[in-house]
Parts: structure tokens; C-alpha cells; sequence
């Protein structure tokens, strides 16, 4: 990396280029839609769109987690709306019921329609995995499994204990820069003493590792710092215990990890934070912060007090980096912004477009 320069600012805010994204990156990857933990019941269901594409993530009555097309196969009418915890999937429009296996059950005033099978309108269904309680999605049926995908990704993260873990909070907001902006940031070191001076910089961090952890499909560094690096400093706050398997040098660092193409997370001493990210077009991105704690931790009578400590510095810091990063986008779109070089304090933004420089690269 000691020679890498930049992506052209293009990349970021090129509408085309949006378009070849949604179709070469977005089509065949594995996107992280939230928590095991987050639909527990019978019948809980999440509606939510990946690239222009409504969908709906439920729980069976045999408890597995499916996801299916948010539209009716009788006329293509959306189906559910926001959150929440239903019996059957029914059409508002004319009533086609669905089960939550996607079967089609019902179908009123179709009864002179001549051999209509049931058995051949069910919803469109999406191959769904889960690893470590994340839960991803991918369009492609012909893409690897999450787990042959992943590669070494379960031994790079175990001392954290990911299975261990519950998701406590699911915080939503849009912000009016390019997806891959925002993953980024959160993958570097750089910014920090610039754009993070109160929130993180009372934490003292060491740079992150020059080189990328593990074989499979992501981008992982690991840094070292005093603390939990969760929790604002100020007057010596407590924080909660840190993870019973960790040892080492695990106690006392972070390790930032970016699984391709679009999942970010981190996990400390303490606790995993992941984001779900769902572009909105060359220059906005939805995205949900997802708090996760070991279970002990989240049994522990003060945790309720406890936990507004850590949500509390992450609020903080994300309102810091939304303000730079549309400050950024509005830089990226200009005709006259060009290619820069690299840090080492931001090795893994150099990894990461050196992975989307290939695929582009394949396709043309």
C-alpha cells in the first residue's frame, strides 16, 4: 500500500457507475439484513428494500428465517409495511394470502380461472444464511454458500465470541453520501484526531495493522488502544466487563472488519457493533447500527444504565462523521477532484479498492 493512490472521485458519486454496482456488486453478494435475535417469534416479519428491491425478511412457523419478494404474485401490490408480527402475509389490495413458508393459500375470486394451481404463484423467495447471528441475503442462487464465502472468518473473529452475543439496540438514518464512503471511514484510523477529537481521541489508539486478516470475503484490521474505546472517557466512567474469551492482546484492542461488499463491524473488548447498509443511489445511503453485548453482560441488573453510556458516545461520534461525509460527497461530485495517495493509517480503503478496481476491471 505504500504506493496506492485513490479510486477517480468518480467512483462516488457517478450515477452510471451506481447502475453497474447495483448489477455486478449488489446482485451476486452477500448482504448482512440484521440479527438473529432481532424477529424471535412466530410471524415476525421486517420489510425493507436492497437496491431498489422490496423485500421481506420473516419467521416461519418453523422458526427458520426466509426472505421473500414484498409483492404479490397476482399484480405485483407490496405486501407489508415497516415491522411487526403476523398470522398469514395478506395482499391489501385483493386479498391473496400467503403463509410464511411463501405458500399461496387464498385466493378469492379466482375460482373461475381456469387451471390455476396454487402451488405455482408463491411468493419469490431469496436464499437467506446466517453466520455468528448475522443474517444475509443474496440474489444470486448460484452464488458460494455464506460459509464457503466467508472463508476464515469464524477463526479471525472467535476470541469475540459472536454466538455469545445479543443485539441490544437498531438505530436507522440516511445519510446524503455514497455508501462506499461511509464504510470507509469506519475501516480507518486517519480521520480520527480530526474529525473525532472529543468522542474517540480520549481513547488512545494505535494504529491499526498494515495487513488484512484472514482468506475469505472481507477486509479485517485489528489496533490497539487502552479502554473499551466504546465508552466516553470523561470523569473515568465504568463499562461493563470485557469478554469472558478474550486474552491477550484481544482485551486491549479493536478489530475492524468489512465484509465484502457492504457489511461493516467492530468488535472490542466489550462488545460487536455492526451496520446493515442499503444504498440509495450514487449519493444517499440507509443504513442501521446494530449494538450487540454478550449475554452475561446484558443479564447484569445495571445494564439498562449502563448500556446509554455506550449508545451515547457511538450517537456522538456517528453525527461527527455524517457531517464530514456530506461535506465529502458534495467534494467527490465535483469535475475537478482527482485521484490522492493513500496513508498507512488507512490500509484498508486501499484493500478495498484495490478489490472494486478488479471487478471492474473483470467486466470490461
Amino acid at each position: 500500500m505504500q504506493h496506492a493512490e485513490t479510486l477517480p472521485p468518480g467512483v462516488y458519486a457517478d450515477e452510471e457507475f451506481y447502475r453497474w454496482e447495483v448489477a455486478r456488486i449488489f446482485s451476486g453478494g452477500w448482504h448482512c439484513v440484521g440479527h438473529v435475535g432481532q424477529l424471535p417469534e412466530t410471524g415476525d416479519y421486517r420489510a425493507f428494500e436492497i437496491v431498489g428491491v422490496p423485500l421481506i425478511l420473516v419467521r416461519g412457523d418453523d422458526l427458520q428465517l426466509r426472505v421473500f419478494s414484498n409483492t404479490c404474485r397476482h399484480r405485483a401490490m407490496p405486501l407489508l409495511e415497516d415491522s411487526g408480527r403476523c398470522r398469514r402475509i395478506r395482499c391489501p389490495f385483493h386479498s391473496w394470502t400467503y403463509g410464511l413458508d411463501g405458500a399461496l393459500l387464498r385466493t378469492p375470486g379466482m375460482e373461475q380461472a381456469a387451471e390455476f394451481c396454487h402451488d405455482d404463484y408463491g411468493l419469490v423467495a431469496l436464499r437467506v444464511e446466517d453466520s455468528h447471528g448475522l443474517v444475509f441475503v443474496n440474489f444470486d442462487r448460484n452464488a458460494p454458500r455464506l460459509t464457503e464465502f466467508l472463508g476464515d472468518f469464524a477463526d479471525v473473529h472467535a476470541p469475540w465470541s459472536f454466538s455469545n452475543m445479543r443485539a441490544t439496540r437498531r438505530r436507522g438514518f440516511e445519510v446524503a453520501c455514497n455508501w462506499k464512503l461511509f464504510i470507509q471511514v469506519f475501516m480507518e484510523y486517519y480521520h480520527l484526531p480530526s474529525v473525532h477529537p472529543d468522542s474517540l481521541c480520549e481513547t488512545r489508539y494505535q494504529p491499526s495493522d498494515d495487513e488484512q486478516a484472514g482468506t475469505g470475503g472481507f477486509i479485517s484490521v485489528f489496533g490497539l488502544h487502552e479502554g473499551t474505546g466504546a465508552v466516553l472517557q470523561t470523569a473515568n466512567r465504568e463499562t461493563l466487563p470485557a469478554i469472558a474469551s478474550l486474552h491477550g492482546k484481544w482485551v486491549n484492542g479493536s478489530r475492524y472488519t468489512h465484509i465484502l461488499p457492504s457489511t461493516i463491524l467492530c468488535a472490542t473488548r466489550d462488545c460487536m457493533w455492526f451496520f446493515e447498509c442499503y444504498p440509495q443511489g450514487p449519493d444517499r445511503t440507509k443504513l442501521y447500527m446494530n449494538s450487540c453485548f454478550p449475554k452475561d453482560s446484558v443479564a447484569l441488573p445495571e445494564f439498562e444504565t449502563m448500556v446509554a453510556r455506550y449508545y451515547e458516545r457511538w450517537d456522538m461520534a456517528l453525527d461527527e462523521d455524517i457531517a464530514i461525509l456530506e461535506k465529502q460527497q458534495l467534494g467527490v461530485g465535483s469535475p475537478l477532484a482527482r485521484p490522492g495517495r493513500i496513508s498507512h493509517l488507512e490500509s484498508a480503503v486501499g484493500y478495498f479498492e484495490t478489490w472494486l478496481a478488479a471487478r471492474v476491471s473483470a467486466t470490461t
